[in-house]
């Protein structure tokens, strides 16, 4: 029962979120990631890659044989194409910290 009472409260919490407009996401100055599974229900593959192009500094990332929950279903990928992704931006970042 417990889903039964959360999923409404986060359909309304999304609802109640603004949608940034095109301007907004192309002002997004820092290295950004989008993760999503192939066979994501929520966030289709298509609409992932949409996300992506509109974001000057994106990476996109689609986990193979996997839905939504990409950290939880495929951890062990996950954390390596997060590790390359940090790899990646760390002189975005400004470099390591101690």
């Amino acid at each position: 029962g417990g889903w039964d009472r959360t999923m409404p409260a986060i359909a309304a919490d999304i609802s109640a979120q603004p949608l940034l407009t095109a301007a907004q996401l192309h002002a997004i100055d820092c290295p950004t990631m989008i993760v999503c599974g192939d066979r994501d229900p929520f966030v289709p593959v298509e609409h992932a890659a949409a996300l992506a192009r509109q974001l000057p500094d994106s990476r996109l990332f689609v986990a193979p044989d996997c839905g939504h929950e990409v950290m939880v279903k495929r951890p062990g990928l996950f954390n390596e194409a997060s590790a390359g992704f940090y790899r990646m931006t760390e002189a975005a970042s400004g470099g390591p910290r101690p």
